[in-house]
């Protein structure tokens, strides 16, 4: 159902980007052409789930910064970045582990799991621009974990191992730019993954896990080529 939702998301957000290139086109002369190329850098707030049991499918504060790349030819434009990215899953009840207090095994039903997280992300976009100042963003996400921990060793003393996400994942992102002076832009993008990120390393916790962030930030032009 969730998949169905975002297809129907993005179906829409194209058909409307669409409308916006073709009633902002006539006016400004077909004979005239924007040919460019700028680097950047960007920065803001990422926000991310997993759906998933046994997990909390709270958003999670996190953050994300990075290089983008985008090279523009009249009202499209292709956008590469790589940026990393930083958030928390929380399970959404005891870890349930088992220490040993004297003679007797206590089971833990208080403490949950947490884990931190770092990945790194490339998102490769078509870009769409919307009248003068704004941008619609359409494409695929490559994300790469690069740490995972088991920050309060809940579920490491339970199961003896923290490694309970997969590596890597693919997504499908959208998103929206404001271009508020010359060299800034205001973008927020959400990106829904596609693939299982369960790794399976733990007894009893089986089916797909898979995350959504949404990710708030600036964007600074450092250099353009013509």
């Amino acid at each position: 159902m969730n998949r169905l939702v975002l297809c129907s998301v993005l179906g829409l957000s194209a058909l409307f980007a669409t409308k916006g290139i073709a009633q902002t086109m006539p006016g400004e002369g077909a004979a005239r052409i924007y040919k460019f190329a700028d680097l950047g850098v960007k920065a803001g707030v990422n926000m991310q789930q997993i759906v998933a049991y046994p997990f909390d499918t709270k958003y999670s504060q996190g953050y994300t910064a990075g290089l983008y790349f985008e090279k523009r030819m009249n009202r499209v434009a292709f956008r590469a970045e790589i940026n990393a990215s930083t958030a928390q899953f929380t399970t959404d009840r005891a870890a349930s582990r088992k220490y040993q207090l004297g003679r007797d095994v206590v089971t833990d039903t208080v403490t949950k799991g947490v884990f931190d997280v770092m990945y790194v992300n490339v998102p490769l976009m078509c870009v769409f621009k919307l009248g003068k100042h704004g941008n619609f963003m359409l494409g695929a996400q490559y994300s790469r974990l690069i740490t995972s921990s088991d920050n309060n060793g809940a579920f490491k003393a339970m199961w003896k191992t923290e490694n309970v996400l997969k590596d890597d994942y693919v997504s499908g992102i959208f998103g929206l730019e404001f271009e508020m002076v010359k060299r800034l832009r205001l973008g927020v993008t959400y990106a829904q993954g596609f693939t299982d990120i369960n790794n399976g390393q733990f007894k009893g916790v089986n089916g797909q896990w898979v995350t959504g962030s949404a990710q708030a930030y600036l964007t600074y032009k450092i250099k353009r080529w013509y």
